[in-house]
């Protein structure tokens, strides 16, 4: 009895910490991509069919495993939305410090971001057109990882934290329910359960 317990529990450890290190894995190399292959929406579902994917083919190796298939999809999605929030934090990262190099290199970036915090709205809709197209031109990630979510959506025309934050956490959440949706049907419930006899606990 006992040996057949040893490796069903060194087996879901094996599985989680190998799509831990994959999932992490593929976290950093999305956060390194160039902003161009950054689309909203799409890189987080991207990713969770991926780490979906990796979670099937890591599967095998611990088939006899006995855990309900929900359970194992459970934790897909989890792996998936701790990626997705790496992928922003390593992305804020990496755009602030580029931000900072810029700002020593060219003095003229650092005094129009003490512009754009210092103006105030316009009245008129000229001036406010000429002011927008100044931001667009001069725009940055900002010092906080709020400051950054509300950049990365500012070509959408979301200009408020609360509505860059409701719109990332969506794509989290999507990215989450990809993993979760690819890992399921890819894998089917009989890939998890025991032998014929034993059935799912």
């Amino acid at each position: 009895m006992a040996s057949d317990v040893r490796p069903a529990g060194g087996g879901v450890v094996s599985w989680i910490v190998l799509l831990t290190i994959t999932a992490a894995a593929l976290a950093i190399t999305f956060a390194h991509f160039p902003p161009t292959f950054k689309k909203l929406g799409l890189l987080g579902v991207a990713y969770g069919v991926l780490v979906g994917l990796a979670g099937v083919w890591l599967a095998p190796s611990t088939a006899r495993v006995r855990l309900r298939p929900w359970l194992w999809t459970f934790l897909v999605v989890i792996l998936a939305v701790a990626g997705q929030i790496g992928i922003a934090v390593e992305s804020f990262r990496l755009t602030w410090a580029e931000e900072q190099r810029l700002e020593r290199a060219n003095p003229n970036q650092l005094l129009a971001r003490q512009l754009l915090e210092s103006v105030q709205e316009p009245p008129d809709a000229k001036s406010q057109a000429s002011l927008d197209e100044f931001r667009r031109t001069h725009v940055r990630a900002g010092d906080s990882f709020g400051d950054y979510l509300e950049f990365r959506v500012s070509n959408l025309g979301i200009r408020s934290k609360w509505g860059a934050e409701l719109f990332w956490a969506a794509e989290v959440v999507l990215g989450g329910l990809a993993a979760g949706w690819i890992f399921f049907r890819r894998s089917g419930a009989k890939s998890f359960c025991p032998s014929a006899t034993g059935g799912c606990v």
